[in-house]
């Protein structure tokens, strides 16, 4: 498997996937070692292709959020906001 290979079945996962993921999750369901999904998803979050949060313990990772997804998001609160209750 090559580099881009993996990165492409690196973000199948974490786009699939409803929650974000930790490396130990990437590596189990692409069948590789732990640092090889770990360099994988520091070079996609460096890429800007998708979001990381380091905690205390490790790692998660998820999609990133396209501008537009972002701007609908803000349009529908503030159109919650100005309802009159």
């Amino acid at each position: 498997m090559d580099t881009a290979d993996a990165q492409e079945k690196v973000l199948q996962l974490v786009f699939a996937s409803p929650r974000p993921v930790t490396v130990g999750f990437v590596a189990f369901n692409l069948g590789v070692q732990y640092q090889t999904a770990r360099a994988l998803l520091l070079i996609l979050m460096a890429q800007g292709r998708i979001n990381g949060e380091r905690s205390t313990r490790s790692w998660t990772f998820k999609p990133v959020r396209k501008k537009s997804e972002v701007n609908s998001l803000l349009d529908s609160v503030r159109q919650y906001s100005n309802v009159e209750r």
